[in-house]
């Protein structure tokens, strides 16, 4: 098989994977299910194209099930499945380029709502472990409000108030951004995430906590250093800021690179080290800095995290 025929091929399984999964056909396919005699119906047109697609097999009882490498568990498939729909948002974004260069993300968000909800619903099931790892760290203990700045679905500030039954946190995003936010909250209710909407390049205010969060966040603004500045100007004394970006180095890196500078409309990008560490410095004391790589990531994804806090000193540097 050439090349163009693997990538179509490719292409037509991942349709089909995105089938089984809406039909919640996983399930069944792991257990053993026949087909029923219905060549018209909708889930027996799925099962015989992943049958031809090598996806699903029929075993010595004439049952059909998942083909060897597709054994998953369900909760791996919908986050699969949110990867591949976050994916396809790319490829969207990714094919005007030849004719424009791609808007911004809140244009993206006014443009296509449903597209940027599969945006973020990618992000979401890919930071679940950061999340966790993040909102356990010692040096956060003390903690209750946090402040999640572009906080999207809100994957931190639920691991947050899951945390600890004394936390809150509030999440600041594109307005448009609440109704997502809202109907996830009702799916999984806890009264202790609220939402501001805010444009980060604009902020007129930011409301009082312990901790401010910046996660995967500030490379996709052109201007990622303003912001950043008025964040730290807005914070009080003793309270801490995290910073979260990824690392470009490497084959994950480059692949990410490409994506957020697609993201951002074609005017970001993950932004280096070195850059982000003498702005941070000269801003407040920096007090732990991590390198992180969760086994479970994947996009084999590295993080850098920054975790200062904002002293007197800071002030009067200001």
């Amino acid at each position: 098989m050439d090349i163009t025929q693997r990538l179509l091929t490719d292409c037509r399984r991942i349709v089909v994977l995105i089938c089984i999964v809406q039909y919640n056909l996983q399930r069944e396919l792991t257990n053993g299910c026949q087909i029923k005699n219905d060549p018209r119906g909708t889930k027996t047109r799925v099962l015989r194209a992943a049958i031809a697609l090598g996806l699903v097999r029929r075993d010595s009882k004439g049952l059909y099930r998942w083909a060897k490498p597709y054994v998953r568990d369900i909760a791996a498939w919908s986050q699969t499945l949110h990867i591949v729909l976050h994916h396809s948002t790319y490829i969207s974004l990714a094919s005007r380029l030849t004719l424009s260069a791609p808007t911004s993300p809140i244009r993206q968000l006014q443009e296509s709502p449903s597209d940027y909800l599969l945006f973020l619903q990618g992000v979401d099931v890919s930071h679940v472990a950061h999340a966790h790892w993040l909102t356990s760290l010692k040096g956060l203990s003390k903690a209750q409000t946090l402040i999640d700045l572009g906080g999207g679905l809100g994957t931190f500030s639920n691991s947050w108030i899951e945390s600890a039954n004394d936390r809150r946190a509030v999440v600041v995003d594109l307005p448009n951004v609440r109704t997502f936010l809202m109907n996830k909250s009702r799916r999984q209710p806890s009264g202790r995430v609220k939402f501001i909407g805010a444009d980060l390049t604009n902020l007129k205010s930011i409301p009082s906590g312990d901790v401010y969060l910046l996660a995967n966040v500030l490379h996709l603004l052109p201007k990622w250093q303003g912001v950043l500045s008025r964040v730290v100007k807005a914070m009080r004394p003793g309270s801490q800021l995290i910073v979260m970006e990824a690392d470009r180095r490497g084959y994950s890196g480059a692949l990410f690179d490409l994506q957020v500078h697609i993201r951002s409309g074609g005017a970001g990008g993950l932004i280096p080290f070195r850059e982000m560490h003498s702005l941070l410095t000269g801003l407040l004391p920096i007090e732990e800095l991590h390198s992180l790589r969760e086994a479970s990531d994947p996009f084999r994804r590295r993080y850098r995290i920054w975790i200062g806090r904002k002293s007197q000193e800071s002030i009067s540097k200001r």
